[in-house]
């Protein structure tokens, strides 16, 4: 998608004659452990890892070798758990 911003009008527009989506294939991993405060609460910590083959990049001026990235997306997330039956 392009955004277009114009300085004397404040409207932002999608440029709708663009389609930029691509489909890559990539996977998905994740990796977590519960940690359980009493008998029904918990806490829980989760590594999530994404990796991604052939990303084309073709709107920066890259060189040609460049131009087919591999992506890789790291995350962490910390949340709460509750077990509603033991």
């Amino acid at each position: 998608t392009t955004w277009t911003f114009d300085t004397k009008d404040t409207t932002i527009e999608l440029d709708s004659r663009r389609d930029d989506s691509q489909t890559c294939f990539g996977w998905h991993g994740m990796i977590g452990a519960d940690f359980f405060v009493t008998t029904k609460i918990g806490i829980s910590a989760d590594f999530i890892y994404d990796h991604v083959l052939g990303l084309n990049q073709t709107e920066t001026p890259l060189p040609k070798d460049q131009a087919n990235l591999t992506s890789r997306f790291l995350g962490f997330s910390v949340g709460i758990v509750y077990m509603f039956s033991s």
